[in-house]
């Protein structure tokens, strides 16, 4: 093997341990930000959680893919931090963490839990954030029409839905 080839293997076992290593680094982070231990949101955590993929030092798909396992989480308290956490993620990181939560089967996952009778208040949350989300992202001709989708489906599955703030029902 000559030198150039050798170097070039090195480099990319150095880029797959840095991944590994981002990888379980941001799982660590989710966890402890939706620990059942904490008594509410751990914003400090939550915001560092952001600012480390807007920094590109965490790829948004593995932290994505943490939150959806915390989502999955037997506890409500768990449950509704990974919520919370992700509204944060939305709301602070941009379209590299939306196009994770449309592609990666969050959506799916949340109209899951709402379908197996979650506790009123996860089942609450997952529903304004369905709304809002599917809102600000233009509805079906949008740019991510599966948030509309989304919560289309658990309308149409006569789920209860909440008035929204202007007092209608959707």
């Amino acid at each position: 093997m000559n030198c150039a080839r050798r170097v070039n293997q090195r480099k990319g076992e150095e880029k797959k341990n840095t991944m590994a290593s981002s990888s379980s680094s941001a799982t660590v982070a989710v966890e402890k930000a939706t620990s059942d231990l904490l008594m509410g949101p751990d914003w400090t955590m939550n915001i560092e959680i952001c600012d480390s993929i807007n920094s590109n030092h965490w790829q948004p798909k593995d932290v994505v893919k943490a939150v959806k396992k915390r989502i999955q989480h037997k506890s409500t308290k768990v449950q509704l931090l990974a919520l919370t956490l992700l509204e944060t993620m939305v709301k602070n990181c941009g379209d590299q963490v939306h196009f994770q939560i449309a592609e990666r089967n969050i959506l799916d996952e949340m109209i899951k839990i709402v379908r197996k009778k979650a506790h009123m208040q996860v089942r609450d949350k997952i529903l304004i954030l369905l709304d809002s989300w599917q809102e600000a992202f233009g509805g079906p001709g949008g740019k991510y029409p599966q948030y509309y989708w989304a919560y289309e489906e658990l309308k149409m599955a006569l789920i209860y839905v909440r008035p929204t703030a202007k007092g209608t029902f959707n």
